[in-house]
């Protein structure tokens, strides 16, 4: 299967041999997207009719769960992350288990202070019931529901994930986008409800069916959890660690990085090398070898 920049292609594949198939989307070179819907749709036949979208996703009725740092793939928190420590050519590892009090974020991380090792926050998650003091905005391009949180910070340029609606810094003109605006209002687009009441059901349905809404957004000031003594014992242990040489690859499950590692200089390698470049520079220089 091809996709062409502002062209579509079919494209008949044999029976496949595998319960699966690969699909590739090639951007030819020198071509900027912006901001590009991509479409794919399985035919039966060899005529290309008209898509037909399955669901948006995310979308209250088809959610995608925000993964993050120590939780499922299905958006559930598990509470520990895996971290590992490979080589170069990765025949060396070591692997530690950090247990988290809550999901983790970009630019969430642990810091050892005074008094211990602390887990810090900058990221807040609300958890809807149809409790919320909801409004509603009905504007020409759709309805806007908006709630206001105090503790946001408050600027429109920093995202809100959530697991129904999709971060969106404009004016809120694509269904089942969403915002923090500068009040501290919690926007959220949906034109399937034309009432606050209807909302708000939806809400209360989705929440007592076990898959409630719900949204990560920044908050104003970061918040820190003192760490448990295993946290703390497993940290201690990353904060001491003995590298591997030359290079070290710090991995973790969910691919976010959440330490800052102080390590100590191989001085006799760092001499050495230093030498080295020494005893270069003074053959150059007299012409020798």
């Amino acid at each position: 299967l091809d996709f062409r920049y502002e062209t579509t292609k079919t494209k008949v594949m044999p029976e496949p041999s595998t319960d699966y198939i690969s699909l590739n989307i090639v951007v030819p070179k020198d071509v900027t997207l912006n901001y590009q819907n991509v479409t794919v749709q399985i035919e039966e036949g060899t005529e290309a009719t008209e898509y037909e979208q399955y669901g948006a996703t995310p979308s209250p009725e088809y959610p995608s769960p925000v993964i993050c740092l120590g939780s499922n793939t299905d958006g559930s928190f598990k509470g520990s992350t895996e971290i590992k420590m490979k080589n170069a050519d990765e025949t060396q590892e070591k692997s530690y288990t950090l247990p988290i009090q809550q999901e983790m974020l970009e630019g969430d991380y642990f810091v050892k202070e005074a008094d211990g090792w602390k887990e810090v926050h900058g990221w807040d998650k609300k958890i809807f019931n149809g409790t919320e003091a909801w409004n509603l905005e009905s504007l020409s391009q759709g309805n806007n529901f908006y709630t206001n949180i105090p503790d946001a910070l408050g600027d429109t340029t920093v995202p809100v994930y959530s697991n129904c609606f999709m971060y969106y810094n404009g004016l809120l003109d694509k269904n089942y986008s969403c915002r923090i605006s500068g009040s501290k209002n919690l926007n959220m687009r949906c034109n399937e409800k034309n009432t606050v009441e209807e909302f708000k059901q939806m809400l209360a349905d989705k929440y007592n069916a076990g898959n409630p809404v719900y949204a990560f957004y920044k908050s104003a000031i970061p918040s820190k959890l003192d760490c448990t003594p295993e946290q703390s014992a497993v940290l201690e242990e990353l904060n001491n660690l003995d590298l591997y040489k030359p290079v070290t690859n710090i991995i973790t499950a969910e691919d976010i990085a959440l330490l800052k590692l102080k390590y100590a200089l191989d001085v006799k390698t760092y001499v050495n090398n230093q030498l080295a470049n020494v005893n270069a520079q003074i053959l150059n220089i007299a012409g020798g070898n």
